[in-house]
């Protein structure tokens, strides 16, 4: 038995050896597919994006083929493998191998015979070697940037969660110890809701029925749900979202309170896979 490469097995510019199938060749049939250091690996059959992504074989198996639904192209003196592998990058995402591809039951063939006619400009050796050095520069800039913006992105969830977590246990402002308890805030915020509903509508301004709109919504909001809500959709069904005006926001929170002091609101927070925070789920509680 024999490890072989599939298109599973060949990304952009890399080899995945996490799942490789075996099957038996015979002499002959390794002999002609067997892969060798710095062949290029081509995804023959793909979507039509991906269509043709290229990845060099670098001997990450000591023994190893590859099946017909991969392309190999063997390099010679006069090219050099890495200046392939980025042309081949380029025609990728450039749509040339897209523009020659033919489609079979929604999947795009690259077919040898067509890849065998494409152009292949072929500067001299040392010019390669000029145009790989300056490019493998900026890839390592833009992965460097990319894991930049990813754990930007982390930290400004969990910052997100922490102003979040600030904010239920009333920390994002400073504690009047001549705050009303909970109970009768929440008691207060009924009596107001039902008497707002007794009275005439009257004209507001927009600013006053938002944020009279938060006051009254948000237990209406957990109770309609029934079930655990994510804090920032619960958030948006009180009509608080991104660019929401400050007294909003702090009579969202200030309800927040109220509920979870009065033990009517559940916070479990949802984690990812890898145990990660993402977010914070509410549920309001049966009295």
């Amino acid at each position: 038995m024999v490890p072989y490469l599939r298109v599973a097995n060949v990304f952009e510019d890399r080899i995945d050896i996490s799942d490789v199938k075996e099957m038996h060749f015979s002499a002959e049939d390794e002999e002609t597919f067997k892969l060798g250091h710095n062949d290029i690996l081509l995804n023959e059959g793909q979507s039509l994006e991906l269509v043709g992504r290229p990845a060099i074989y670098r001997n990450e198996l000591p023994r190893a083929c590859f099946t017909n639904t991969l392309i190999r192209f063997r390099t010679e003196a006069s090219v050099i493998p890495d200046f392939a592998l980025i042309l081949f990058r380029h025609y990728m995402h450039s749509g040339r191998f897209r523009r020659i591809a033919k489609i079979t039951t929604n999947i795009a063939h690259l077919g040898a015979g067509r890849f065998a006619e494409l152009e292949f400009p072929l500067p001299s050796n040392v010019e390669q070697a000029e145009i790989v050095r300056r490019l493998s520069d900026q890839f390592a800039q833009i992965a460097e940037q990319e894991a930049a913006i990813e754990r930007g992105l982390m930290q400004s969830i969990a910052q997100r969660q922490n102003i979040l977590r600030a904010a239920f246990a009333g920390q994002l402002v400073p504690q009047d110890p001549n705050d009303e308890h909970a109970s009768v805030l929440l008691e207060r915020i009924r009596a107001e809701r039902a008497e707002r509903a007794k009275q005439p509508k009257t004209r507001k301004t927009k600013q006053k029925k938002e944020i009279a709109a938060v006051v009254s919504q948000l237990i209406d909001v957990l109770a309609e749900a029934g079930d655990w809500v994510p804090a920032q959709e619960a958030f948006r069904r009180c009509g608080v979202s991104d660019g929401a005006l400050t007294d909003q926001i702090e009579t969202l929170f200030a309800e927040l309170r109220a509920l979870d002091k009065a033990g009517r609101l559940a916070v479990e927070p949802v984690a990812d896979e890898q145990g990660r925070k993402l977010y914070d789920k509410l549920k309001l509680l049966e009295v």
